[in-house]
């Protein structure tokens, strides 16, 4: 679904627009857990989880009729678009893209791209550490001695702050036609939060300070993240190359959470599986470092 939806993004927006625009879209992966999850315990307190699964695919089910009637794959296709807009959109899409040298070689090679390779590795690391922290946190929270209200209520704060986030950060990208820095900045203050934890001493107040800046940093990487590749790769092999970042980055989230329950039961705390995951995710900085987009082009 990623892939097709950034494609689909490039497909519609400017590069001047792309970094908020997949901001907006990645924001559902915040604001979803803060409504299902209410919800899914609303469900199981009158009926069981197989029920919770069938009520819960119904929104989607019925939202799937909506986009295929809706959603068109390009402004061309969009009979809905007034003429005049639809024109001057595709003018200035067609524009972008007279302005990018022409692909050559196999589209095989895309996979042995510089970009790919880093960006690939960058989205790995990344989300390693955020997956393992995000699906953990419940239970790191518990064990500073807090209630379990109370670590609901604090286990949701880190995603409020993020959307706040990712929306500034992918706005600041675009104003400045800017990305790979913009990644690097949010990935690397969310690392230094993380590793910080070890120096905070036991206070609460400390570890949830840090907990939440570490985890609502996070996805202001989202917007600029995802607009990269569109302005690395040739434009025939985009959904090759972010098809190839987004399986590496889920490689990581099924490696982060796994780990995160190795170092619990060896070590008995999550003191060093949250120090690895600030070192993974200053380690995911630096691998970016060396990516160099194209200009964008000027209209």
């Amino acid at each position: 679904m990623l892939t097709c939806t950034l494609v689909l993004i490039r497909n519609w927006f400017t590069q001047a627009e792309r970094a908020r625009a997949t901001a907006l879209f990645l924001m559902s992966l915040s604001i979803g857990p803060l409504v299902a999850n209410p919800i899914s315990g609303l469900i199981l307190t009158h009926a069981n989880w197989r029920w919770m699964f069938v009520i819960e695919a119904i929104p989607g089910i019925l939202w799937t009729l909506v986009w295929i009637w809706a959603i068109a794959d390009r402004p061309e296709e969009a009979a809905w678009l007034d003429p005049q807009q639809r024109a001057e959109l595709v003018a200035r899409l067609e524009a972008e893209k007279a302005r990018i040298a022409p692909p050559s070689g196999h589209w095989l090679s895309t996979l042995w791209h510089p970009a790919v390779l880093m960006l690939a590795l960058y989205n790995f690391l990344a989300l390693m550490a955020e997956w393992g922290v995000g699906f953990w946190l419940p239970t790191v929270l518990k064990e500073t001695g807090l209630s379990i209200g109370m670590v609901g209520l604090l286990a949701a704060l880190p995603s409020l702050l993020g959307i706040v986030t990712m929306q500034a950060v992918a706005a600041s990208s675009d104003r400045r036609h800017e990305r790979k820095w913009h990644m690097i900045g949010a990935t690397a203050v969310s690392g230094l939060a993380h590793v910080a934890l070890p120096f905070v001493g036991g206070s609460t107040l400390a570890i949830v300070v840090c907990l939440t800046i570490g985890i609502a940093a996070f996805p202001g990487r989202f917007g600029p993240f995802w607009t990269l590749p569109s302005e690395v790769l040739p434009v025939s092999v985009i959904g090759v190359g972010i098809g190839l970042i987004n399986g590496a980055g889920n490689l990581g989230g099924a490696v982060g959470p796994w780990f995160f329950g190795v170092v619990k039961t060896q070590t008995g705390s999550f003191s060093l599986a949250l120090t690895v995951a600030g070192v993974s995710l200053i380690l995911s900085s630096l691998v970016a470092l060396p990516i160099r987009p194209r200009k964008a082009p000027s209209l």
